[in-house]
Order: C-alpha cells, then structure tokens, then sequence
C-alpha cells in the first residue's frame, strides 16, 4: 500500500482527516475501492486497523446501499452542473445513520467548467462530518482552486505484470 494512503487510513481512524481528498492517477478501481475503504474505516462499527466487512455498514458500502455513502460518476462524457446540483443537496441533508457521510466523485476530472465552480461552493464549506473524495487520473485537468484545496494522495501506474494479474 502507497505510504500516503496508510497516512490517510490512519487520519481516519484517530478522527483527522481532511474533508476533502484528491485521489489521482494509477487505475480507477483501485483509486474507488480506497476511497470506500476510507468510508468503511469512518463507518464501521468495530473498526480497530482495519474495517471489520461484518457489521451493518460495511455490508451496506460493500453493496452500495449506505444512506450516507455516495458515488458520483459521469452520466455522460462529462458530469454536469445539473448532476453536481443534485449531488449538493444529498450533500447538504443530515446524516442519516452513519457518523459521517462520504462522497466519492468519480472521473473528476471530467467536470464541466460549470459544474467546478458548483463543487468549489461546496468544498469550501463543507457540512460537518463530510468528507468529499474526488478521484481523477489527471489532476491536472482540475481546477487549481479545487487542487489547492485537496489533500492529495497519487496512485502509480501498474505495471504490465500487475494488469495481467
């Protein structure tokens, strides 16, 4: 596991993480199951280094059912305004059942300009005990502002051997 990643589990565990993490590069599987592993590690019942799988929400993120736990993905080509629209007001609700809420917006990096600037209204002021986690595999089509408010964790590349296995 990349150092960074181990350094973010552990900010989670002891309750201080950033609200809000820029997962980029390497593959997209690996960069949303860290991501949800982070809301597992927020969420867990039993959580000590790891999180248990067994309790209730584990088994709800593991199956995309937690009330608290969401993934934004592109519809299209793009995520819109309109979607990020609709992504700030599940945002701002209240917590239903877990201690926090997570969002992972997937493909990040494929934003309109639009839908940025709608997202920067919401990173600047997050709701309490929220934690936003943007994934992109080039965090450079992001907008600087969004960059330089992200705690960013770099995902290397596989190598041919590792794809294959």
């Amino acid at each position: 596991m990349n150092l960074t990643l181990e350094l973010i589990e552990k900010a989670a565990r002891q309750g201080n993480l950033a609200h809000l993490l820029l997962f980029h590069g390497g593959a997209a599987p690996k960069r949303k199951e860290s991501a949800l592993r982070i809301a597992k590690i927020l969420n867990c019942h039993q959580v000590h280094l790891a999180p248990c799988e067994q309790c209730n929400s584990c088994r709800k993120i593991n199956s995309g059912n937690h009330p608290d736990v969401a993934v934004l993905a592109p519809v299209r080509t793009s995520i819109g305004i309109e979607q990020v629209l609709q992504w700030q007001e599940m945002v701002c609700r209240k917590h239903y059942e877990g201690r926090y809420k997570v969002f992972v917006v997937e493909q990040a990096d494929r934003l309109t300009l639009p839908a940025a600037n709608a997202l920067l209204k919401v990173i600047e002021e997050p709701p309490e005990r929220t934690i936003i986690i943007l994934s992109a595999e080039n965090a450079a089509n992001l907008l600087p502002t969004i960059q330089s408010r992200a705690q960013g964790v770099f995902f290397p590349y596989l190598h041919e051997q590792e794809w294959l296995e």
